[in-house]
């Protein structure tokens, strides 16, 4: 479902913070139907873990939702092991104390090596890293991307600021150059 989201996915889209304004769902639908995948699936991540009744039972739907993540990175579908990552990370998860101490050691240890590749240190460089080695197919995190696009945009002006008249070709080359990698 996300590689065909992304398939459907329109450069205009990703131009002039279209995912970002009061009309974004008209001007970026991809874009917003990818941020809908990924947040229901993060908040079902979650529910399914919330619904166990004790500390065991949650501990077991912890493990096995590592697992998916697991099999997820092996299908290269970075999206996904965001998803897991950060239902797992979110605070109603985070502070189950008692089920995260029943979790196995073999997740434990599995839950480790999922948030080494999406640790956002060094501008997220395992993951992209990751990313570019990977071959193809892969569904690759769109939030990354999206966090690119508006940094380029913003922290460089549509202008050159010494002549006004001139356009600033390093930003709408840098802003090409995240395109062209979403593409």
């Amino acid at each position: 479902m996300e590689h065909w989201l992304l398939a459907d996915l329109q450069v205009k889209e990703c131009l002039n913070g279209a995912w970002m304004g009061h009309d974004r769902d008209e001007r970026a639908p991809s874009i917003m139907e990818c941020i809908m995948r990924f947040n229901e699936l993060t908040a079902w991540l979650t529910t399914e873990i919330l619904l166990k009744d004790t500390a065991k039972e949650r501990a077991q739907m912890i493990g096995r939702i590592i697992h998916i993540g697991e099999l997820l990175l092996d299908l290269q579908n970075f999206s996904g092991v965001m998803s897991v990552c950060a239902a797992l990370q979110g605070a109603s998860v985070y502070r189950l104390k008692k089920s995260w101490a029943l979790v196995k050691k073999k997740h434990m240890a599995a839950f480790e090596r999922l948030m080494t590749v999406i640790k956002r240190d060094g501008n997220s460089k395992a993951y992209r890293s990751l990313l570019h080695s990977c071959n193809p197919p892969c569904v690759p995190y769109l939030g990354i991307y999206l966090t690119d696009l508006t940094f380029i945009s913003d922290g460089n002006p549509e202008r050159l600021p010494e002549n006004e008249e001139l356009t600033n070709w390093t930003r709408l080359s840098g802003i090409a150059a995240v395109v062209m990698e979403i593409k």
